[in-house]
């Protein structure tokens, strides 16, 4: 037996009977509480204040007959199980009491721990049936209500069609644009009629077992009807449902956008032989910087110019991924970006990336820092055009906005596994700050971490 406590309601007068239907459920083994009513009217109280699993109820009480508080129970909705106990065996009472609402009928000279026990578990299982039928009952109503709800208040035409294709069901909102009275076509046949969208051979289709969608011209109006034949119990075809929808507005968006997707095509082609025509040009220019910037570096230099001209490499040479990367009409229109694998240093990556800001720190008399850490492999491979530009942009923005003291850029080495390596790169400041209501309109929400893996060429070598 379930664990569950169930509430039980005696109505019963006599004191006696009381104490052997108490000492009878007791025996039962099952968990309850019970509850005694005495006479008529406080039955009727009790059975009206709480929700019980199961009702006993004498047949004989002061005030009225069991039978009659069955009725009066019974007439507020109260769906409790009930079973009549009484001392007569009168078949008529039984027959009467079942007619009005009870589960059950049991004399007292058959009250026992078990058949009381048997009697009130069917009664629990039949109340929970009852619960359970009710709850779908309600469902199912309010699910027609919606349905009809939604029919009423919808473009659309739901019809359904017997065995011999004469209309049973015409529905819909869709009926008054098409100034038709439904009233007028139910019983009427599809071949009788000629201003429906609904056409005689998708409907013997849906009758042969297929289902069949088609879309129709009626008065300027183009309608999408769906048919489904309708099963019987024994799977025998009895008739066909459909519904037609207004799809006019829809016609017009899908020629307007046919007409929108031909002229982004042109302006596409456009755009790429533009693009075509400009890349040659905006490339040369910085070819021939990067050209030049090579040649000097291979003449006798100091070692400021040498490091400046090799930071001014870098900068051409990242500036020309960048301009790649605009020109390549693929990259845009895939939406991504790829990442190469190359080999660097992370020391000349982050010389570099200080280096181009002395002038800019010198005007507000803030010190540069930097700190890498010497466990960092020196041989690594990744995308270090990628890296500079965030390195470089965390730093033109961290000089920015600071006033005064100094701009520090930090690289450690969080972990290294097999041959991958996990670095932190910090870039502070003693500026402003940012707000903490403005870092998501900023960041992402979602810290990333950036992965480099080290060179596979030969055993690094350790600052």
């Amino acid at each position: 037996m379930s664990e569950q406590l169930l509430q039980i309601l005696v109505v019963e007068d006599d004191e006696l009977d009381r104490m052997i239907m108490k000492r009878a459920l007791n025996g039962s083994g099952m968990k309850h509480e019970l509850t005694f009513a005495e006479d008529h009217e406080s039955g009727k109280t009790a059975a009206a204040e709480k929700e019980y699993d199961c009702i006993f109820l004498d047949y004989n009480l002061p005030g009225g007959t069991g039978l009659e508080l069955l009725k009066e129970i019974r007439a507020v909705k109260n769906t409790a199980p009930i079973i009549l106990v009484t001392s007569q065996g009168d078949e008529k009472i039984a027959v009467e009491a079942m007619k009005n609402g009870a589960n059950d009928y049991i004399p007292k000279s058959l009250l026992s721990a078990d058949g009381i026990a048997q009697s009130v578990r069917f009664m629990v299982t039949l109340k929970s049936q009852e619960k359970q039928r009710l709850i779908l009952e309600q469902q199912l109503k309010e699910t027609e209500r919606r349905l009809k709800t939604v029919v009423a208040n919808s473009p659309i035409i739901l019809f359904a069609l017997d065995e011999q294709a004469q209309f049973t069901l015409f529905e819909g909102k869709g009926l008054e644009s098409m100034g038709i009275n439904k009233e007028e076509f139910i019983g009427k046949a599809i071949q009788d009629i000629h201003q429906l969208p609904i056409q005689l051979e998708d409907y013997q289709k849906s009758m042969n077992g297929e289902e069949a969608t088609s879309v129709v011209e009626v008065d300027s109006k183009f309608f999408e009807i769906f048919y489904t034949p309708i099963h019987a119990d024994n799977n025998n075809i009895t008739g066909v449902i459909g519904v037609a929808s207004d799809i006019t507005g829809h016609k017009r968006a899908e020629d307007e956008l046919k007409s929108a997707m031909t002229l982004a095509e042109e302006t596409a082609r456009l755009k790429e032989q533009f693009l075509a025509n400009m890349s040659h040009e905006i490339r040369t220019p910085m070819n021939g910087i990067i050209g030049l910037t090579r040649i000097l570096l291979k003449s006798e230099l100091s070692e400021d110019q040498m490091r400046f001209l090799q930071s001014i490499k870098v900068c051409s040479d990242n500036l020309l991924v960048i301009i790649n990367d605009i020109l390549d009409l693929s990259k845009i229109e895939a939406g991504k970006m790829s990442f190469e694998s190359v080999p660097f240093r992370i020391t000349d990556l982050a010389r570099h990336a200080v280096e181009l800001f002395p002038a800019k720190a010198d005007e507000k008399s803030i010190q540069l820092v930097m700190k890498i850490d010497t466990s960092i492999p020196q041989a690594l491979s990744g995308d270090p055009t990628r890296l500079s530009q965030i390195l470089n942009n965390l730093m033109s923005n961290a000089i920015k906005f600071t006033g005064e003291g100094e701009v520090s850029l930090f690289i450690n080495l969080r972990s290294t596994r097999e041959k991958q390596v996990t670095l932190d790169f910090e870039v502070k400041d003693s500026g402003i700050g940012i707000p903490e209501e403005s870092l998501n309109s900023i960041f992402e929400v979602s810290h990333r971490q950036a992965q480099i893996r080290r060179e596979n060429l030969a055993e690094p070598v350790w600052v």
